[in-house]
């Protein structure tokens, strides 16, 4: 998912209380009010979860010292040529690459490594730290340091987690030109206390407990027509939800701050984690009763009728997305994701999407260039997830909480790893067959099968080195 968390409540001014549950065509309304307005020339296109609900808080400033001071390329070279790694291809990325100077530019995606056999001439690669190690980069030497004091001075000024993970005793080896959140949420304390939930969760352990008492309570079939725990619309999918953030939660406990070379030592074969399971088996085999499916089946209809869905009211889900315009009017609570254990801090699951350059590229010169004036030309909703702690003119509360959250963020091997697990190797599957028995595996089996399955992934993927 899935950006920016709050963005300034006057920008939303013309979203109507009812779009709440269409947060995509809010932003797209904003983005198409802005660029008319000549404050910006695009947003980018949306991606998952909650990046749609901050590209807009972003959309109105840019911070002073994101922006470099560099006039429009005008130096002849021959063409500059970047690769484009395949998550992040798009038309309207590589339309922006052209427009922003005169230098001759040649943007391939991974078609483009067939057609080059000796893999050699591109200036500079466009990576995403989710099928990245940055680590096994650098010390390959295929990439170079970044030698320029205004891309250093401007990485400098980012989240200082994030300059940390990509310089190197003062060298730039990744220049970031955007920044992705997954599952950020708000809550709202009136539900807790309408509905006697009890504490807000703070660790899985807790989350788990809450999502069983839910579901398993003799109110759930009245609730359901009405209200949601989270984003879930029904059991099943309140059960594959938590799995995945149970997952998610013990990658951050384990290989936060790491690289992935020094999450060598990553296993699930540990005491916590085979509590944690045996504890999740019992929310896996949660079954309903009669009255509670039939509620299910009642709200899986309605989910195909827009008149229903166009009075959905955002307050009616205990833990929910933002929704930002009545941010102070709805009393919204920032909610982190759950940590492991009570010793564990929670942290915001992240990826980065970075430039790096070719140290065997013959246009050195031209490719720092068109880094300076990319971020000359950056949209705002990538500077300000960049550069959280500049100062920006709307609410407050708002930039405060996208500050507190931008803390924990977790570089590194965590988003790595969480792709690896979630996508590659369908780590959630494996675990759900065994929960509720559709499987003969056991639990020895299925700890083993995620060890190997990951490390050999890894493995396999560290050999890579830029073409």
């Amino acid at each position: 998912m899935k950006k920016p968390l709050f963005p300034p409540a006057s920008s939303l001014a013309f979203c109507a209380p009812q779009q709440a549950l269409d947060i995509k065509n809010c932003m797209n309304n904003v983005a198409s009010f802005l660029s008319k307005g000549g404050i910006m020339s695009h947003i980018h296109k949306t991606r998952k979860y909650l990046a749609i609900t901050m590209a807009v808080l972003l959309a109105i400033a840019v911070p002073a010292q994101a922006l470099l001071a560099e006039p429009a390329i005008s130096i002849q070279h021959t063409p500059l040529r970047i690769h484009v790694d395949a998550s992040l291809q798009n038309s309207f990325l590589f339309a922006e690459f052209q427009s922003i100077s005169d230098i001759s530019i040649q943007v391939c995606g991974d078609a483009c490594l067939s057609a080059s056999p000796a893999h050699h001439g591109f200036d500079l690669y466009l990576f995403s730290s989710r099928n990245t190690d940055l680590e096994t980069l650098i010390a390959s030497g295929s990439i170079a340091p970044i030698a320029d004091q205004a891309l250093i001075a401007n990485v400098q000024s980012m989240i200082p987690s994030l300059a940390a993970y990509i310089m190197r005793n003062e060298a730039l080896y990744a220049f970031p030109i955007d920044l992705e959140t997954y599952n950020n949420r708000v809550f709202f304390p009136d539900l807790f206390e309408k509905f006697d939930l009890g504490s807000v969760p703070n660790t899985i352990d807790e989350y788990i407990d809450l999502a069983y008492h839910w579901y398993s309570s003799s109110e759930y079939p009245n609730r359901a027509m009405a209200y949601k725990l989270d984003s879930g619309d029904v059991l099943a999918q309140a059960q594959h939800d938590l799995l995945e953030r149970m997952l998610v939660t013990y990658v951050h406990a384990v290989c936060q701050g790491k690289s992935a070379g020094e999450a060598v030592d990553f296993s699930f074969d540990t005491p916590a984690f085979r509590a944690m399971l045996e504890k999740y088996k019992a929310f896996a085999a949660l079954e309903l009763s009669d009255r509670a499916r039939e509620a299910e089946r009642v709200v899986m209809h309605n989910l195909t009728n827009p008149e229903y869905l166009a009075r959905g009211d955002i307050r009616r889900q205990v833990f929910a997305q933002p929704y930002i315009s009545p941010f102070q009017e709805y009393e919204q609570h920032v909610l982190f994701d759950p940590a492991w254990d009570a010793e564990s801090a929670p942290a915001v699951h992240t990826s980065i999407s970075f430039f790096l350059l070719n140290a065997s590229s013959p246009n050195k010169e031209a490719a720092l260039s068109f880094l300076k004036a990319y971020t000359n030309q950056m949209d705002a909703s990538s500077a300000m997830r960049l550069h959280p702690n500049e100062s920006y003119s709307f609410n407050e509360d708002a930039v405060s909480a996208y500050r507190e959250i931008s803390a924990r963020y977790c570089f590194g091997a965590c988003a790595r790893y969480i792709r690896i697990l979630l996508s590659d190797i369908n780590a959630p599957g494996l675990i759900m067959d065994y929960c509720t028995g559709k499987s003969q595996i056991t639990e020895d089996q299925v700890i083993n099968t995620l060890d190997v399955s990951l490390s050999k992934t890894i493995q396999d993927s560290n050999q890579y080195a830029v073409p």
